[in-house]
């Protein structure tokens, strides 16, 4: 349907449309003032065209649900009618070429629940007060036009996925759910301000947090990005003084950008939800926290803390004066393991048991130990081979 110099309000009663109905609302390419009353129909596809001046299209009477995709034309601005605060959830992508007024007393709450692929596009970054992601598809929400977050972002489920150009940046104050392997931010994230904060980041289906803690130096508007790597972390061999092995399964980049002291300095903090997919063994007490710097790998300490649940967590004990690329250590070797396994099979043959392995990368590897164990507790070694 296209609606052009219509009534100044919309006001269907109770119709729920097809997530491929298009309503279409401009004024041949002039200024056009609408009151869209949302309580009482869910929307399909919903485009406001273009416009040649300020126009405004105020939502009325209750929370704005569309299950299709939504267009906001240059010089239009989507907001709930004076004094009002109403919420938006959109099924389908965001086209923002105007501008959508969000905050706590306007628009309060985006969500975006799709049940397939949803992006983020458009001529203008989107500002969100609340952000929510509950896409339920394996494919999740793209970022192709930077998003900025004013007080909290939830990720529920679906992974968020951003690039250096498209990114999504969380201000000075505000929140973020820590994320899980079903949703966190695929890509770089930037955080604002000088207060910690965890990067919800990971990658290929896999959580894996990284968080800072400010030592001194930062502002209100310190700019700290990161984003996590599931692959050998660059120039792995390149060990300073005290470090036996780097991890050859993840590393996380972390950067700095405005920063008015050029001095901002922080610990951080790298979370691990499942020590196997790390290849951390045992407690993890060999666990340092490294940082790359002067051409070297460079021990930051820290004592990594098991859960007991299969995670753990290692926080730096020497702050990060430069940034780059962090990752996690083994002061002899035990762990992370120096070895990638890609198999790992054992089979019954007769009174013996066959053993078989194979490995991707080996970094400083002389043997391997075969131990076995009628508890799980106590081992003993049976063959070095």
């Amino acid at each position: 349907m296209l609606f052009r110099s219509v009534p100044n309000n919309f006001n269907t009663y109770n119709n729920i449309y097809s997530p491929t109905s298009t309503f279409r609302f401009g004024n041949n390419g002039a200024s056009y003032n609408y009151l869209l009353y949302s309580n009482i129909q869910i929307f399909g596809k919903l485009v406001f065209d273009n416009a040649s001046s300020g126009s405004t299209i105020s939502t009325y009477n209750g929370n704005t649900t569309i299950t299709g995709d939504l267009t906001i034309g240059t010089n239009v601005t989507l907001q709930p009618w004076t004094g009002f605060q109403y919420d938006l959830t959109i099924g389908g992508n965001l086209y923002n070429n105007g501008t959508l007024n969000t905050s706590a007393t306007t628009i309060k709450n985006v969500t975006f629940n799709g049940s397939s692929s949803q992006s983020i596009n458009g001529s203008s970054n989107t500002t969100f007060y609340n952000l929510i992601i509950n896409n339920n598809s394996s494919t999740g929400v793209t970022v192709n036009k930077s998003v900025v977050v004013t007080n909290a972002l939830t990720l529920s489920d679906g992974i968020v996925y951003t690039s250096t150009s498209n990114i999504v940046t969380i201000n000075n104050g505000t929140t973020s759910s820590i994320g899980s392997d079903a949703s966190h931010i695929e890509g770089p994230m930037k955080k604002i301000g000088n207060t910690s904060f965890i990067f919800p980041v990971g990658k290929s289906g896999f959580a894996a947090q990284i968080g800072f803690t400010p030592s001194s130096g930062f502002d209100a508007t310190t700019e700290i990005s990161a984003e996590y790597f599931k692959t050998t972390a660059p120039n792995s061999f390149n060990l300073n003084t005290g470090i036996h092995n780097i991890s050859r399964i993840e590393y996380w980049d972390i950067s700095r950008g405005t920063d008015p002291g050029n001095d901002a300095s922080c610990n951080v903090t790298m979370y691990f939800n499942n020590k196997t997919r790390s290849n951390i063994v045992s407690t993890g007490s060999d666990i340092r926290t490294v940082h790359y710097e002067s051409a070297l790998w460079t021990d930051k300490g820290g004592v990594f803390h098991d859960n007991g649940d299969g995670s753990g967590y290692i926080m730096s004990t020497t702050a990060l004066t430069s940034y780059s690329p962090e990752t996690i250590s083994s002061t002899n070797g035990n762990s992370p393991l120096p070895i990638t396994l890609t198999t790992f099979k054992v089979a019954k043959s007769n009174n013996t048991v066959i053993i078989t392995w194979t490995t991707e990368t080996e970094i400083n590897n002389d043997y391997f130990t075969i131990e076995r164990s009628n508890d799980g507790e106590t081992w003993e070694t049976i063959y070095t081979c």
